[in-house]
């Protein structure tokens, strides 16, 4: 059978500590996790909003109806999709690291492609 505690037998000691030490100052790694979910969720909010201000430019640019441009969004996430299938298949093959770099470096020879027309009519 269970033992069974008798009001009396409780130890009352520890009642009136708090469960959490109240500390004002935040430690170093603290500080280093609040700042780094701060820029992943920053950077997550840029990455969704970017695809909008993306087709509506091109849109803009190439004189295109609303009705094109919304094919356009549709088109840009759908291929997004169907690429991220396929880089989770090539990366069990290759390695995630490797797909990783290769991911960045594309990206940022694309965006320094779209991007040029805008830096030389800036000067």
């Amino acid at each position: 059978m269970a033992d069974v505690i008798k009001p009396d037998e409780v130890d009352h000691r520890d009642e009136g500590l708090p469960l959490v030490d109240d500390r004002s100052k935040w430690t170093r790694k603290e500080v280093l996790v609040v700042a780094s979910i701060t820029l992943i969720k920053t950077a997550d909010s840029i990455e969704m909003y970017l695809p909008g201000v993306i087709t509506q430019s091109v849109a803009c640019q190439a004189k295109l109806s609303k009705l094109a441009e919304n094919f356009l969004g549709i088109s840009f996430f759908v291929s997004l999709a169907i690429s991220t299938l396929f880089f989770g298949l090539i990366a069990n093959k290759w390695g995630t690291r490797r797909m990783l770099l290769i991911s960045q470096y594309t990206s940022i020879i694309f965006n320094c492609y779209l991007c040029h027309p805008y830096l030389i009519m800036s000067h």
